[in-house]
């Protein structure tokens, strides 16, 4: 399969085999899995309705992912996705800075109806921040679908 085969082929086995909602897919993914999430948003928001990315890769390929968010904002004023960005407070001293420098030009983006949440887990390192990070992150993007309690 070619590029188009994650929709046309792998999508469509799941679906088919395991119970699942194809209009609420989450694509989550910690380091450079959690900028492959960031990737898949900025380049085909509408295969995923939720996206966490945790303590993603920002440094690579000389911060290319902050670039090509600016970019991608020139054009694109609507993003209509839900985003949950975590990092560990105890990562690298770099790797927090730019991690919170893009955290912040996310929310300095205003794209319109784009749900935007980041968290910077304190006393944390890269490794250890996925558990609170995926549970908080999970929580967040499905949370517009979980029922209501009632009184």
């Amino acid at each position: 399969g070619g590029r188009e085969s994650h929709e046309t082929e792998l999508f469509p086995f799941i679906e088919a085999r395991y119970p699942s909602d194809p209009e609420h897919r989450v694509i989550s993914g910690a380091s450079f899995g959690g900028s492959f999430a960031l990737y898949a948003l900025l380049e085909k928001p509408e295969l995923f309705y939720g996206y966490l990315a945790i303590t993603p890769g920002l440094r690579w390929d000389d911060q290319w992912l902050p670039k090509r968010q600016r970019e991608h904002r020139k054009t694109h004023p609507t993003l209509n996705e839900r985003l949950f960005i975590a990092l560990g407070e105890d990562e690298e001293p770099e790797v927090v800075r730019i991690g919170r420098a893009f955290m912040k030009q996310l929310e300095d983006s205003r794209y319109k109806e784009f749900s935007l949440r980041t968290r910077v887990i304190e006393g944390e390192r890269h490794a250890a921040v996925k558990n609170e990070a995926y549970n908080r992150g999970l929580r967040y993007v499905l949370a517009p679908l979980a029922p209501k309690p009632s009184k």
